[in-house]
């Protein structure tokens, strides 16, 4: 396909304007997840179990989300002619990513969801899912980068 083609930039451009759009909707996520590990870490009162709750719904987003950005990414190759060895490499990357994004948030599942939560306090566990939502906001700013 040529992508020097008018209505061929104009998908393209649709494709990048539908993976902004896919990060918001993740950058949301993690918001709210931020406001409420906040809120319930001023009541003082451990809440393990329902924070597991909270990254297992997620971890449905970012399912979702991998899954929408693998098709665009999928698409965004299918307009150009020859393999694009810089959307292959971010293709590669991202999928790489996801899955070590999904296995540290299903460990962090587990570890909340034990009978004995494997944490020396409820901050420690805050920190640990902070350090995992700031992985993920990289990843995110990693991949549209590279979509420029």
């Amino acid at each position: 396909m040529n992508t020097q083609d008018p209505l061929t930039i104009r998908a393209i451009r649709q494709l990048h304007s539908g993976w902004k759009q896919e990060d918001r909707k993740v950058r949301r996520e993690l918001d709210e997840i931020r406001v409420w590990m906040t809120q319930v870490s001023q009541f003082g009162v451990p809440r393990f179990g329902e924070t597991g709750e909270r990254l297992l719904g997620l971890r449905t987003c970012l399912v979702e989300h991998f899954q929408r950005e693998d098709a665009l990414c999928a698409q965004l190759a299918a307009f150009y002619e020859r393999p694009m060895s810089k959307v292959d490499a971010l293709c590669r990357q991202s999928d790489r990513d996801h899955q070590d994004l999904l296995e540290r948030i299903d460990q962090m599942i587990g570890e909340l969801s034990a009978l004995e939560p494997a944490f020396e306090s409820f901050q420690a566990a805050v920190d640990q899912i902070e350090a995992l939502i700031s992985a993920i906001e990289q990843h995110e700013s990693d991949e549209s980068e590279g979509l420029l």
